[in-house]
């Protein structure tokens, strides 16, 4: 219905949160679809919103439309890296809720830096293999490799480009499906 009633190209949504992608050039303001909204019966926070701008926070990342990339939100880069840091300190032991919900963290991350998703396996088996979990452990060896490849990688994070540019490639070649070769 929103889409309908305003210059909007899509929305995103997630659980309770929204993203509204409006046309380049449009004048439709936040305010206006808060307060539509709210005649629907949708109760809207005044202040959880944002106004139309660039960059959007959206489930946990900066999402900006222009130069099409995705981050994560100031200071939580260094936050997970710190984090990171402190389960690389040789000799230390571990619990099971802190290791837990470092590997939450990092899963939430996966979802801007794919790649790394696969440096999370050790970490889970850590956890399945967990027999007491009120007792702590040193990490075991594919759970510090996996951080090690985690920490190296965002050390050197940049915003990516997640949303592929639109405009079409000429990559130089041609196919022909009706013969056996290209």
């Amino acid at each position: 219905m929103m889409l309908s009633e305003f210059d909007m190209i899509t929305i995103f949504r997630w659980v309770n949160d929204n993203l509204f992608i409006r046309k380049k050039g449009s004048t439709t303001c936040m305010d206006d679809v808060a307060e539509r909204a709210a005649q629907l019966g949708v109760l809207t926070n005044k202040t959880k919103y944002r106004a139309f701008a660039e960059e959007q926070k959206f489930i946990g990342f900066v999402w900006n439309g222009k130069h099409k990339t995705v981050r994560l939100p100031p200071g939580k880069l260094e936050q997970r890296i710190e984090q990171i840091s402190v389960f690389l300190v040789l000799g230390r032991k571990y619990s099971y809720d802190d290791l837990e919900i470092l590997v939450g963290r990092l899963n939430h991350v996966s979802y801007i830096v794919p790649q790394l998703k696969c440096y999370l396996f050790g970490l889970y088996r850590m956890l399945c293999n967990w027999s007491n979990k009120a007792a702590t452990r040193f990490l075991d060896t594919d759970a510090n490799d996996d951080l090690n490849m985690w920490h190296k990688t965002l050390c050197s994070f940049r915003p990516l480009r997640m949303i592929p540019n639109p405009v079409p490639v000429d990559v130089g070649w041609y196919g022909d499906a009706s013969t056996s070769f290209g």
